[in-house]
């Protein structure tokens, strides 16, 4: 089985849910990531997590090869179109993802998952517990706090972080045009107000 790991904001290879059950049932795999600003309703990103993301996806880039041998291809654009491309181009019989709970990330996610023709999995990678998941004890949901929060603390154990799992299959290599990390452009450029950010920034030197 050919599968997609699709990249959102759950950039690494440790406690990745999607990750992990992508690779227990494919036997090829590619990894992706898509700047997706365009989509309606989607909030464009700032200046500071633009930074952020640039180092995020440089290290997650990193440890794929290390790692694994893969390779992440990012893309730009409407998520939708991209991966309707890459499925067809690559014989993608499966997409693997993590849950993002924004309304806009939810319709999104919902349109692609009912149209893009190929199975679909999608994880928690973010939340103690799903949404819907908890109720009182009438069968609606909780609209004060407290009680939530003692309701959870008495009948619901948080998962176990997952370790970064082990990949027995082989790389799929994506046919489509992939961009280069510096052609999204995310850096500041002049003035560079962001030097005093590279301290904070775990192994780096600039």
């Amino acid at each position: 089985m050919n599968s997609l790991i699709w990249f959102r904001q759950d950039l690494r290879i440790s406690d990745n849910p999607a990750l992990c059950e992508a690779f227990k049932n494919s036997d090829k795999v590619a990894a992706i990531y898509i700047h997706d600003e365009e989509t309606k309703g989607v909030r464009k990103m700032g200046s500071a997590s633009k930074w952020w993301l640039h180092y995020a996806l440089e290290d997650l880039s990193k440890s794929l090869k290390d790692n694994y041998g893969i390779e992440l291809y990012i893309f730009e654009g409407k998520a939708q179109p991209i991966l309707e491309k890459l499925v067809k181009e690559n014989n993608i019989d499966a997409i693997y993802w993590n849950r993002l709970y924004e309304p806009y990330h939810i319709d999104r996610d919902k349109k692609i998952k009912n149209e893009i023709g190929v199975d679909c999995f999608l994880f928690n990678a973010s939340l103690l517990n799903e949404p819907w998941e908890i109720k009182n004890g009438a069968g609606s949901y909780y609209k004060v706090f407290t009680s939530y929060y003692k309701f959870c603390l008495a009948s619901r154990k948080p998962r176990e972080a997952l370790k970064a799992p082990k990949f027995r299959g082989k790389r799929l290599e994506v046919r489509g045009n992939g961009l280069n990390l510096s052609e999204l452009k995310l850096l500041p450029t002049k003035p560079n107000w962001a030097k005093g950010f590279y301290k904070y920034w775990p192994n780096m030197d600039n």
